[in-house]
């Protein structure tokens, strides 16, 4: 273990990579916005609407037999990266405990950290997204419209989901292949009666899940946003206030992990060279002069930023219940 402040541990660092990962899996930001590597942390990135890829362009030669440069393409604008990281520490005698290369202490507060800063990320892409001018709709109040809440019961037949997510694709210029829908909202749509007479006879089972929503409304994948926060002030008796990071509400987006292609958005990480594939830097240090025995300090944190590339590809369809 190295006892220089500011040393930056390479084990530690790797071990960021599975873990990491495995986080996001379970998470839906890093699915909207794709992380990719950025050589800086201020620079410039292409961002996109239809007028400049949706447009027919004169592909002859010129005269001179030269090809014609292309008229039109993302716009470069400028980005600018934060960098952001959580620390923690422990005892020195603790650090003799030891699972394979590791300190099992550090190994703990890696994957704490980890955790913690992927959900950070996940709430601010949903800020993002639920920020967007023009690309949302809100439903409200009870009846069997398209703006009518999602809920049903035995008394109000529910809006019409099939009608109101079908109008958001439309508003994408490209298919959507990505559809989230909050754990609430899934739940009011899992038998709702319209969605189940639109799948017909061929949905044995009587309710929707994953696989037949996306086959219904034609997208790659949908997936189920389940996980939750507490965004308030922390309270005395350490109680919490969960609620979705989502809200309530299904977003609608086309989505590419390629750098400078249109897509909903990007999660731009500086590739430092310490950092890990992911951007995580882990920094780990004594404290010899800290408490009794000396404190062991372990510190996570990447350089990030997340961008919106182009709005029209993304659509949310807000207050579903």
């Amino acid at each position: 273990m190295g006892n220089t402040k500011g040393y930056v541990d390479p084990l530690l660092t790797a071990l960021t990579v599975d873990y990491s990962k495995g986080v996001r899996e379970k998470l839906i930001g890093s699915r909207l916005f794709p992380r990719v590597k950025v050589p800086k942390s201020s620079g410039k990135f292409a961002r996109f609407d239809k007028g400049n890829i949706m447009r027919v362009v004169d592909d002859t030669l010129a005269e001179d037999g030269f090809s014609r440069k292309l008229p039109y393409g993302g716009t470069m604008e400028p980005y600018s990266t934060d960098e952001r990281g959580l620390s923690d520490d422990y005892d020195l005698a603790d650090a003799s405990q030891r699972e394979g290369p590791f300190a099992l202490k550090d190994q703990q507060i890696v994957e704490r950290i980890v955790t913690q800063l992927e959900i950070n990320q996940e709430s601010r892409i949903a800020a993002k997204v639920a920020a967007l001018d023009g690309r949302a709709t809100a439903l409200a109040g009870v009846g069997a419209a398209k703006a009518n809440k999602f809920a049903y019961t035995s008394a109000n037949t529910g809006g019409d989901p099939f009608t109101a997510i079908s109008d958001g694709i439309k508003a994408c210029f490209w298919r959507p292949n990505l559809m989230i829908i909050a754990d609430s909202v899934f739940d009011a749509l899992e038998y709702h009666p319209i969605l189940l007479a639109k799948l017909g006879e061929a949905n044995m089972i009587k309710k929707v899940d994953e696989d037949t929503l996306a086959k219904l409304f034609r997208v790659q994948k949908v997936v189920r946003a389940e996980g939750k926060a507490d965004f308030g002030k922390p309270k005395a008796d350490g109680s919490l206030n969960l609620t979705n990071l989502w809200g309530n509400s299904v977003i609608i987006a086309y989505v590419d992990e390629r750098p400078d292609f249109p897509c909903a958005g990007k999660t731009l990480a500086v590739d430092y060279p310490e950092a890990d594939s992911a951007g995580y830097i882990v920094r780990a240090w004594d404290e010899e002069r800290a408490g009794l025995r000396g404190k062991r300090v372990v510190q996570v944190g990447y350089d990030v930023d997340e961008l919106v590339v182009c709005p029209e590809l993304i659509y949310t369809i807000s207050s579903c219940i």
